[in-house]
């Protein structure tokens, strides 16, 4: 059973670009395989090695796609904000496999240990993001493709739901697995509406930043110097 004092919670922080463009311009390959981006706040003090989800959006789009990194230095003076650094590569290659096409449902990036229940045996994982029909999850090896399994939520707040009901994983991709939420019991819809409604007011809450309509004017970049500084911290996205 995972001892839940010991989860921590992402602080959570919003990006909007105008177009994929901007994004390519300020994602930023940095030492040892990582990728860099400024995020620009003046009231902002997260410490160094803290870590964040970002959500990265665009004006014509309500998609969104979340990465999962670290706070890898504060900048002060007058372009203040944080550098935060990611160990995806791809950011922009997932970008183009979202699509800024509406989907069906709206899925909503997150950073939640879980438990699955397979034949009473429990594997442990992260649930990285949720829709109301689904979900991705992280982290878990021993689960196979159309396993019908318990999901649990072990969440340090006692106002989201614990008891999912069953899934249906119908993905499975290194060690990520996609599940689709089985809702034929009334208990397990409320609680699978209940938890999408508190992980969205979440990010109502977090800290937005827009980018600058003078940026990227004739390949001019509103940031400021590139850190060279090689961070072992965080984990792949």
């Amino acid at each position: 059973m995972c001892d839940m004092t010991k989860i921590s919670k992402a602080s959570l922080l919003r990006y909007r670009f105008g177009t994929p463009a901007e994004l390519n311009e300020h994602f930023h390959q940095g030492e040892g395989g990582r990728t860099l981006f400024f995020f620009r706040d003046q009231h902002l003090n997260l410490p160094g090695a803290t870590p964040v989800l970002l959500s990265i959006s665009f004006t014509d789009s309500d998609q969104e796609v979340i990465v999962r990194g670290n706070v890898l230095a504060r900048v002060e003076g007058t372009m203040p904000g944080l550098w935060l650094e990611f160990g995806d590569t791809r950011i922009a290659r997932r970008v183009d496999e979202v699509g800024l096409a509406s989907r069906k449902q709206k899925r909503i990036g997150c950073d939640v240990m879980i438990e699955l229940r397979k034949y009473r045996q429990p594997y442990l994982g992260r649930l990285v993001d949720i829709s109301l029909g689904g979900a991705r999850l992280a982290g878990i090896s021993g689960i196979d493709l159309n396993d019908q399994v318990e999901m649990r939520i072990l969440s340090p707040s006692v106002d989201w739901p614990t008891e999912l009901g069953r899934v249906e994983i119908v993905r499975t991709e290194r060690n990520e697995v996609g599940a689709r939420f089985l809702r034929n019991q009334s208990e397990s819809r409320m609680a699978i509406t209940r938890l999408f409604g508190a992980i969205q007011q979440s990010w109502s809450a977090a800290p937005e930043a827009q980018h600058p309509p003078m940026c990227c004017k004739g390949g001019a970049l509103l940031e400021p110097k590139i850190p060279h500084i090689k961070s072992s911290r965080g984990g792949p996205v």
